[in-house]
């Protein structure tokens, strides 16, 4: 391949690994859920806020570390919540529409960082219902296992978390397989003798 760099093994490793394995090997959650579960099932609302709040850290920050290049070199880890929300938003890494209840989410969170006696109301569970896409609420509420009614809180934050990670884990096998086409379309063009496997 005059002119390129020549294919590293993982670089052909890459190109003849099927892409529904790829996809298997990037759909695994950043963090484990039956911990997270277990975690905001009891407790009152402003601790399942609070641990919530720090699982929506987790896979935001994931969601930047996957994404940028060099996230090194602005340090994501040390960049605030709201900050980090902002680049996802802009970068478009998460759906607009999943936006506005992660930043209720966080307004909540800030009003218990700075009111001592804070609680968090029925309207605000509403409220964050109210700003969830339709379409989350509705797999919320068509769940196995589930007791008619209004969504509780812990189940709409659930809900929107595992929908972040999602995004996160489907942008995470489109970036591979991207780089699967890329490095396939240069071994063509090189004149590499390359198997294709889908």
């Amino acid at each position: 391949m005059a002119g390129r760099d020549p294919l590293t093994p993982e670089d052909l490793e890459l190109l003849v690994t099927p892409s529904k394995e790829i996809e298997a090997r990037h759909r695994s959650f950043c963090f484990e859920r039956d911990k997270f579960e277990t975690r905001i099932c009891g407790g009152e609302r402003w601790q399942q806020l609070l641990q919530a709040h720090l699982y929506f850290d987790h896979v935001v920050t994931q969601i930047l570390l996957d994404a940028l290049p060099d996230p090194d070199s602005i340090n994501v880890r040390r960049i605030g919540f709201a900050q980090k929300l902002q680049f996802v938003s802009a970068m478009a890494l998460l759906p607009e529409e999943l936006i506005a209840p992660i930043e209720f989410i966080n307004g909540l969170r800030n009003k218990i960082a700075h009111v001592l006696d804070f609680e968090i109301a029925d309207a605000a569970v509403v409220d964050l219902a109210n700003c969830t896409p339709k379409w989350i609420r509705e797999i919320a509420e068509t769940e196995d296992g589930r007791s008619a009614g209004p969504l509780l809180f812990r189940e709409i934050l659930r809900i929107a978390l595992f929908q972040a990670e999602v995004c996160r884990q489907r942008a995470q096998v489109n970036r591979v397989l991207a780089r699967k086409s890329t490095l396939r379309l240069g071994a063509v063009l090189g004149g590499l003798k390359v198997p294709i496997i889908e």
